[in-house]
């Protein structure tokens, strides 16, 4: 390599390394103020008694158009499985229309037409998807670009880095409720 070009290597390097540090801070303070705002520790937030962790995730480069925003709540009622957002089929996708033919069916039209459930355990899952808990999730979808409940967890995405401090607070409030009522239907 000729000198120029390690200098401009080194360059691109720093600069991304700087302005991935710089919007760090910026993603960091959001949470910091929604936490001072509401309360909590660290990136969990305290919604009304419910935890909320909320934290931004790297999908490939470090590019930011490749960035989530995710809100974590512990769901431990939820039966053994996953429940996410059903993803649209694409030409030649075998496995996903296999997938969404063995899915958990609730006889719920809009439900089932949003939701992929795959389990081994299909009578829990009908037992648990209460009509409140159904509306719960589908209320959660207006919020966020992505919600599933996997290992005892719910998790709300939105597919991109959310700085504004009152948007990350709307957020956490809006995954919080959900994840109560979930918590607490019968």
């Amino acid at each position: 390599m000729e000198p120029y070009e390690i200098a401009l290597l080194v360059a691109v390097v720093v600069g991304a390394l700087g302005y991935s540090m710089w919007s760090g801070r910026k993603e960091t303070a959001a949470i910091s103020q929604v936490r001072e705002n509401l309360g909590g520790e660290g990136n969990n937030i305290d919604v009304e008694g419910t935890t909320v962790n909320v934290r931004y995730k790297m999908v490939g480069a470090t590019n930011h158009k490749s960035a989530l925003t995710w809100f974590t709540i512990a769901t431990p009622s939820a039966p053994a499985g996953t429940l996410r957002r059903k993803p649209v089929p694409r030409m030649g996708d075998g496995g996903t229309k296999k997938l969404i033919a063995e899915s958990v069916r609730t006889g719920d039209v809009e439900f089932d037409d949003r939701f992929l459930i795959t389990t081994d355990d299909h009578p829990a899952w009908l037992g648990y998807l209460t009509p409140d808990r159904k509306q719960a999730l589908l209320e959660l979808l207006e919020g966020f670009d992505r919600v599933k409940i996997e290992e005892g967890q719910l998790v709300a995405e939105l597919s991109r880095v959310e700085r504004d401090p009152a948007k990350v607070e709307a957020s956490a409030k809006l995954a919080g409720a959900a994840a109560k009522r979930l918590a607490l239907s019968r």
